[in-house]
This record gives C-alpha cells, structure tokens and sequence, in this order.
C-alpha cells in the first residue's frame, strides 16, 4: 500500500519537473531569439562607477570601508 502512495507521489513530482523544464527550455530559447537592443554605453559605466564608492562607504562593513578609503 505504502508502494503505491510513492509511486503516485513520484508522478506528481515528475510532472512538476518536467513543467519546470518545458518552462526553463522555453525561456532560454526565449533569450536566445532575442537580439540585444540596449548597448552599455562608457558614460552609463562611468555614472554606475561614481555611485559605487557612496554605496560601499554607506554600508556597514569595515573591511570593505578600509580597503576602499586606502585606494
């Protein structure tokens, strides 16, 4: 009897992964089709760069504030 309960309960799970990869393989084939429209630009690293230092001085880790302070 206890067979029979984990043979069901096996279908249910291998349903579920086979949705998960019918899922997965339709999204990646999804951004595989996908051409890149947006190019990084210098000037949008240059912008993420200067927001950079603020951010680690900001957050509460001192090995992250030192390092960044003796460059």
């Amino acid at each position: 009897m206890a067979s029979g309960f984990m043979k069901d309960e096996f279908k249910v799970k291998l349903e579920e992964l086979k949705e998960k990869k019918a899922t997965g393989e339709f999204k990646l084939a999804h951004l595989e089709n996908n051409e890149i429209e947006d190019v990084i630009t210098e000037e949008d690293i240059k912008y993420l760069l200067s927001n950079f230092s603020g951010y680690v001085v900001s957050r509460n880790m001192p090995e992250c504030k030192n390092s960044y302070r003796t460059l």
